[in-house]
């Protein structure tokens, strides 16, 4: 894409880290500490991949090894988010719809998005992205007067779990999907750090709020749910479902889109 992309580019790498937030696993569990460490290896991971996709390009061995990672990576996202999103609407948003027509309506959806131009979806991205970052930022303001500020001491302390560490894997299909090219690489990280720490905001909310022995799920939108703001919005609620909807769907088709690109067109060819 143009360099004039960029920023469409930031958007999309925000949003598929942001997705992390939508995941059905009290992420914030962790620790603070943890989160940061799971976001600074998920940006070394993707430092590690444009090395390796730029050697692919002149190694067959580096090439399948790489393009197989990227590929596993990229059907846990698309997995893990279609269920997670499911569960969601499922548990929380509609609890008495069919289980079945619920599941035919979300693979419709996705399909739908699946169906999207490449430019479209970029610049699907750069509008949501601004929503999303107005909406974390409305939010954590909106429940400041509700933090407690000694849930802190039980946050901070490390507590490294591997099922966790899963939802920030399928980063590395990032770099892939973008590509490691000139001009591209600088959003992608910028992306993809603004993303790491808006989960880490959010997740500090949470915390915050909650507090962080509490095992709950969906827990940022628990923690939004108790904020009242005035008489312009007596609930949050909705915000976080436009949240949760328009980065797990960006997560999915941006998954789906790296699958078939590897499958069907072989991902990035060996010069």
């Amino acid at each position: 894409m143009p360099k004039k992309y960029s920023l469409h580019k930031f958007s999309l790498c925000f949003l598929f880290v942001l997705a992390t937030l939508a995941a059905n696993s009290p992420i914030y569990h962790i620790g603070l500490f943890s989160l940061i460490l799971c976001g600074a290896i998920s940006l070394v991971l993707i430092f590690l991949l444009c090395i390796l996709l730029n050697l692919g390009q002149k190694n067959k061995t580096v090439f399948y090894i790489t393009t197989c990672c990227v590929a596993l990576a990229a059907a846990l996202g698309a997995v893990t988010g279609f269920l997670d999103f499911f569960t969601f609407l499922k548990t929380v948003l509609l609890p008495q719809s069919s289980d079945i027509l619920l599941f035919v309506a979300l693979v419709l959806l996705v399909l739908f998005f699946l169906k999207t131009p490449f430019d479209a979806l970029f610049k699907y991205s750069l509008f949501t992205a601004l929503i999303c970052a107005l909406i974390i930022a409305l939010c954590f303001i909106s429940g400041i007067k509700t933090f407690d500020f000694n849930a802190l001491n039980t946050a901070l302390t490390p507590d490294f779990q591997f099922d966790t560490a899963l939802y920030f894997l399928p980063i590395i299909v990032l770099p892939f999907f973008i590509k490691c090219e000139a001009g591209n690489t600088k959003p992608m990280f910028l992306g993809t750090g603004a993303g790491v720490a808006g989960v880490l905001l959010c997740s500090l909310q949470s915390i915050l709020i909650l507090g962080a022995d509490n095992d709950i799920t969906f827990p940022y939108l628990k923690a939004v749910g108790v904020i009242s703001s005035g008489s312009l919005f007596t609930r949050l609620d909705g915000l976080v479902y436009f949240l949760f909807f328009v980065t797990t769907i960006i997560r999915i088709t941006v998954c789906i889109k790296a699958i078939a690109k590897i499958v069907f067109q072989k991902g990035v060819k060996v010069q």
